[in-house]
């Protein structure tokens, strides 16, 4: 009975684990399920901006908008956008030289791709309404801040594996005592 309840609480503990540790993006790969109209219920953030820098490599596409308006979410007046870093094959890019509507998922840096596709400025007060001023400041680039879920979840494996360790050593003393 002892061995059935360890092998439960190993394998409890294991999920929590995985659970904290994985990350639940937008299941939609680049097939693009919903357009523009569409997307406005799948995203976190929407907001119109310029490109005021380009941090992109050939892996990952990162950006730098100065923000005019936020229509959803919580917008910095400077705001890193990450393109590429989840999805690389639905990744997207930006041309500087012209304003954008951006669609975007996840915390600082928000994440879009190709199928959070721009709407043209002339739609955008009809579907998205006026918006409001963005969040003073520059939100974090992606890696200035460590991951909770990493340090969670290794706190949950060590956690485990102390769990696991006590209840073996305990398991012996008393195999060893009778």
């Amino acid at each position: 009975m002892t061995h059935r309840r360890l092998r439960y609480a190993t394998a409890v503990l294991t999920l929590a684990g995985l659970l904290i540790v994985v990350d639940a993006s937008p299941a939609a790969a680049c097939s693009c399920v919903f357009g523009a109209k569409g997307a406005v219920a799948h995203v976190e953030a929407i907001f119109s901006g310029s490109v005021v820098e380009d941090e992109s490599d050939p892996a990952n596409h990162e950006y730098l908008f100065e923000v005019d308006r936020v229509f959803e979410g919580d917008v910095h007046e400077r705001q890193w956008v990450d393109s590429g870093r989840e999805s690389p094959g639905c990744s997207t890019t930006f041309d500087a030289t012209v304003p954008h509507v951006v669609f975007g998922y996840g915390t600082d840096p928000l994440t879009t791709d190709q199928c959070m596709q721009s709407i043209p400025e002339d739609e955008t007060a009809a579907l998205l309404g006026r918006g409001s001023l963005p969040i003073p400041g520059t939100s974090p680039a992606f890696g200035d801040s460590p991951s909770w879920r990493i340090f969670a979840g290794i706190a949950v494996a060590v956690g485990a594996t102390a769990a696991l360790l006590a209840l073996a050593s305990r398991r012996l003393r008393q195999h060893v005592t009778d």
